[in-house]
Order: C-alpha cells, then structure tokens, then sequence
C-alpha cells in the first residue's frame, strides 16, 4: 500500500488531493486492477459458452437435414424405379404398381396418353379410395415405378365423403 501511495504522490494530480482522498484513490486502482481482469474472463467465457451452443443447434439441424438431402439426391439422381420396373412401358408400370398394391379393383380406366413435353404418359382412373390408399398408391408409383405426376384431378366421392376418386397423367 506504501508504493501506491509514493506511485499517488509522484503524479501530478496527486499534489492536489489530500491523503484521505489519495488512500481511497489507491483502493479504487487496486479493486479496477482485480476487477477489470475478471469482467474480461468472464466476457471471454460467455462467448465461448455462446459459441458451444450455436455449434450444437447447427450439428442437431445438421443432422435432421442429412435424411431431406439424401431423399432429395435421390429424387434428383434420375431413374427412381426399381430394376423389375426398369424395362416396361409407363402403361406396364402403372398396371404392376396397381396390382402390388391390391387396388385392381378399384382401377377403372387405363389409357395411353401423351404429355405436354411429348412424352408417352399413361392417363388412369382410380375410384373408392381412402387416404392411405392414396398415398399408397402416390408412393407406388414415385418410389417404385418410378413415374412422375404430370397432372391430376381429385374428386370427393357423393356416396362417401371419406373416399375419392383420382384422375392421374403420370410418365416416366
């Protein structure tokens, strides 16, 4: 405290400020001396803290976007039909993919069509469905057959508000 208080008396603003005042100035300069050092630390691990949890959320969103990227790339790849549907017609296609999934019944119409890009495309009618049928029966044709919607129309049905009736332009 001696040395503080000779370093107080060697400054020029120290002549004018009397002993009681150059003792609490001295207090002052030691407590800024422990304190600014520990507000620094601690401004320096908050941002590390911060910088931790932004990593993580980017790992965690990382991880949920890996199993959308991997879809996408497939979707993106091309040919999405599997090798027993690889070699037949849209028109094939879209008869196997109906009978695997046990809606034969319901199919009514079946009609070679062309596209608006001049692609051969199949234009089929599918009544009585529920909506599981449907999807089912959408995830058929995209996954395993590999055929793309052109265009639709779905129809509630009068007798039954549960069930509908799709008209589908899909090709390959």
């Amino acid at each position: 405290m001696i040395k503080i208080t000779s370093l107080l008396n060697n400054m020029n603003f120290s002549r004018v400020m009397s002993p009681a005042q150059q003792k609490r100035a001295a207090w002052m300069l030691m407590g800024l001396s422990f304190l600014l050092p520990l507000l620094i630390w601690s401004w320096i691990d908050s941002a590390s803290q911060s910088s931790q949890e932004r990593k993580e959320q980017v790992v965690y969103q990382y991880n949920r976007a890996l199993p959308l990227t991997a879809g996408l790339e497939a979707q993106l790849s091309g040919d999405r039909s599997t090798d027993r549907y690889r070699n037949v017609s849209p028109f094939a296609a879209v008869q196997q993919a109906v009978r695997d999934i046990n809606l034969e019944p319901n199919l009514t119409s079946v009609r070679p069509a062309s596209t608006p890009g001049g692609r051969e495309g199949v234009r089929i009618l599918v009544e009585n469905l529920n909506l599981p049928q449907m999807i089912s029966l959408f995830d058929s044709f995209q996954n395993q057959a590999g055929l793309e919607l052109v265009s639709g129309n779905i129809n509630k049905r009068v007798d039954n508000p549960q069930r509908v009736d799709i008209t589908l332009l899909l090709t390959r």
